[in-house]
């Protein structure tokens, strides 16, 4: 049994079977988790700088429904860049 995400399953063509580098998932994961928390950005900041523009709802209840609908994707970027972290304090520290 081989762990997932340390070597390439074997029916991949040229890299089947040989070790994955720890950097070939930590640099794409930490641009993406950057991406994500710098596209998310504006809506935190909407909702927590006083007089920011933000979008008009009915009523509380709907301003609520729709931060808790939301809020998943506000925090993907940052959970993105703690995984990423812990991945490169297990498998990164660990070669060095």
């Amino acid at each position: 049994m081989r762990r997932w995400g340390e070597v390439a399953p074997d029916w991949l063509p040229f890299i089947g079977g040989k070790r994955i580098p720890p950097y070939a998932a930590i640099i794409p994961a930490t641009l993406g988790g950057l991406g994500a928390t710098a596209f998310w950005l504006p809506v935190l900041l909407s909702w927590i700088v006083p007089g920011m523009h933000h979008a008009e709802f009915a009523n509380g209840w709907w301003e609520l429904l729709a931060k808790v609908c939301i809020t998943p994707g506000i925090l993907f970027g940052p959970l993105v860049l703690v995984l990423t972290y812990a991945y490169y304090k297990r498998r990164a520290s660990a070669n060095a």
